[in-house]
């Protein structure tokens, strides 16, 4: 049963016959019925056994294990090792979730076409109640897919019952991890508690849980397709994402949140990211322009004329250097400065100014304090006011190039000129100056 089960689930997600597969093979039950049935289905195989670092002896035993069980197959074995301490001390996680990361590094690391992993119906139940339990939403609920990128999970559908009777039937051994016993972890509260409770009342208490996320993920790719209609509401610029709040009008809840995230998912991963910053980002939209919000993974969120921008978390930091001819490059940017004859049509990136001296003048970023006297206008002002005014994003504005002499603002590259160094207005040698 669990070899039909297993080709089927293969079929459905069209895993070519020839496909070179890699497997994660703990010596577990799981993993030995997955590299044994994929064997037996006359896949290409190569297992991957990762040694965490954590429990010593039984650790070399289940690699140990691992290795002769391949060495019987003629399956291509590889043992990986890696630190799980020290890495979970230097990110500042969990051990479980140091083991995760660093688990599917060194598989992935071996990985052509796919990475079979040995999760079956019982591991995506509890998947579904841990995720419940700390309050996710719909997308949540789905659990594991089937195929996830190169990651597939052939066992999806078959039961822990099923995987023992299989290792009987074909005389199969395996290790046991001692830690599953230990209920310090919350997956194992789960498996030796909260399920045997939850069977009492449904003996097919897995099953129904299993299909639940299954309900769940159809009707969240719905919503996500609904979403995807909206999506060109969002642009990429500089590096970060913004939503145009205007066309967010009408629009239900569910479909906001989901462009939220899809808007966050365009800058980073939206792993960590909870409903908690969804709706913090939501209640901007109900304040004024230019608040924002902290996000997970040094990201922020900040409403600006009409736009919610999601971006990095960067610390401003002011820079000067003397303005004389040339070519300068700053972080990202290369800005040129050159005397030309004549002016040339405005390009976004350019502009042009008259300077009968240039000491004294510089180039640099924004400061508090300065004001310009933008061309044609009867008076100055603050430069931002200016920019508030021009609409300009508040997440570009500390990346404007601005010709400065003191706290006088004489061009915003890209945006304007002040009136007295304006061609045609003054005087002097026409500098252009450009912001690549």
């Amino acid at each position: 049963m669990v070899r039909a089960k297993v080709a089927e689930a293969l079929k459905k997600m069209n895993i070519e016959p020839n496909a070179r597969i890699t497997v994660g093979l703990s010596g577990g039950a799981d993993s030995v019925c997955l590299v044994h049935c994929l064997h037996s289905l006359g896949y290409s195989l190569r297992a991957v056994h990762v040694n965490h670092g954590i429990r010593g002896e039984e650790a070399a035993r289940d690699a140990e294990f691992s290795r002769e069980l391949c060495a019987r197959l003629g399956v291509e074995f590889i043992l990986e090792e890696r630190d799980v301490p020290a890495y979970a001390a230097k990110k500042h996680l969990t051990s479980e979730q140091a083991a995760r990361e660093l688990r599917y590094e060194a598989l992935l690391s071996h990985t052509v076409d796919h990475l079979a992993v040995a999760h079956n119906m019982g591991d995506q139940a509890e998947t579904v109640l841990l995720r419940l339990i700390r309050g996710t939403g719909i997308d949540g609920l789905r659990a594991m897919s089937a195929k996830s990128g190169k990651i597939i999970r052939p066992l999806l559908e078959v039961t822990r019952q099923e995987i023992e009777q299989y290792l009987a039937e074909n005389g199969l051994d395996h290790v046991t991890d001692s830690t599953n016993g230990c209920d310090v972890y919350s997956r194992n509260l789960v498996r030796l508690q909260m399920i045997p409770t939850l069977e009492r009342i449904n003996p097919a208490a897995v099953a129904s849980i299993c299909r639940a996320a299954l309900l769940a993920g159809e009707d969240a790719d719905f919503i996500s397709s609904c979403a995807r209609e909206y999506a060109d509401a969002i642009t990429v610029r500089d590096g970060a994402a913004e939503l145009d709040v205007s066309r967010l009008d009408g629009l239900h809840i569910s479909i906001v949140s989901r462009l939220l995230r899809m808007a966050v998912a365009r800058v980073d991963s939206l792993v960590d990211i909870e409903r908690t910053h969804i709706n913090a980002c939501l209640e901007l939209l109900n304040g004024q322009s230019g608040r924002s919000v902290s996000l997970p993974r040094g990201m922020r969120a900040t409403y600006s004329g009409n736009t919610l921008v999601f971006g990095r978390d960067r610390q401003k930091r002011d820079w000067e250097i003397p303005f004389k001819e040339g070519s300068f490059c700053l972080g990202e940017l290369t800005v040129s400065v050159g005397a030309v004859e004549e002016m040339s049509p405005r390009d976004g990136r350019s502009e042009y100014i008259v300077l009968q001296d240039t000491r004294g003048v510089v180039l640099r970023n924004r400061r508090d304090g300065d004001r310009i006297r933008p061309i044609g206008a009867s008076g100055g002002k603050s430069l931002k006011k200016y920019l508030i005014d021009k609409k300009i994003p508040l997440h570009l504005r500390d990346g404007l190039v601005l010709a400065a002499r003191g706290e006088d603002i004489l061009a915003v590259v890209g945006v304007t000129v002040g009136d007295s160094v304006a061609v045609g207005k003054s005087k002097g040698k026409i500098y252009k100056i450009t912001v690549s």
